[in-house]
């Protein structure tokens, strides 16, 4: 994970009335298997992804390695015991429909714009989402600058061809402003209440 963010999660979870829920465009087992591989899925009360790709199959053989086979046909939940579903394709983002899923889901009323915070890396995607549904937004700034030396590490979760996909790296110019620009995910715990 980022640096902070474990602290960060950490302290969110001591607040009773706060839920935290992950509405990714990753496919749900992957979701689940990436969150539980960097040590922060136990932290999440929902993950909610999209559909798992189907397991590819030429002239009836199964066209993946054994290792992609494997991970395709793990259905652990890694102990996760929150919510976990999955989402149709056309809930991807900035779609508000996984939003407005997850929220019902997890029974979280939006009485004002601060009731729910938004934080995720694209900000066409994510800060549209925001803008859309009447939510506080938050671009994880720092999601766009990673280590270089940490690419091998990156292209553990991702085949190279995916890791800038989920990204925004374009001109963000004509994009929504998000509410927050977060250069670390610790920024987070100052809009939380005082009390």
């Amino acid at each position: 994970p980022y640096p902070n963010v474990i602290r960060t999660l950490r302290k969110l979870k001591q607040y009773p009335n706060i839920k935290l829920a992950m509405l990714t465009d990753a496919p749900h087992q992957i979701a689940l298997s990436r969150s539980h591989k960097i040590g922060v899925l136990h932290f999440f009360d929902g993950v909610y992804g999209l559909e798992d790709p189907q397991i590819p199959i030429i002239q009836n053989e199964i066209a993946v390695t054994q290792e992609i086979l494997f991970k395709n046909l793990d259905k652990w939940k890694y102990g996760f015991i929150g919510r976990h579903r999955t989402l149709p394709n056309d809930y991807r983002k900035p779609s508000v429909k996984g939003l407005k899923y997850l929220l019902t889901d997890l029974d979280i009323k939006i009485e004002s714009k601060q009731d729910v915070i938004f934080v995720g890396d694209n900000v066409f995607k994510d800060v549209q989402l925001c803008h859309d549904a009447g939510i506080t937004s938050a671009h994880a700034r720092y999601g766009l600058q990673f280590d270089p030396s940490v690419m091998d590490i990156i292209a553990e979760f991702a085949p190279d061809r995916f890791i800038h996909k989920g990204v925004n790296l374009k001109d963000t110019d004509n994009f929504p402003k998000a509410d927050y620009v977060f250069d670390d995910f610790s920024q987070l715990v100052d809009l939380l209440p005082e009390d």
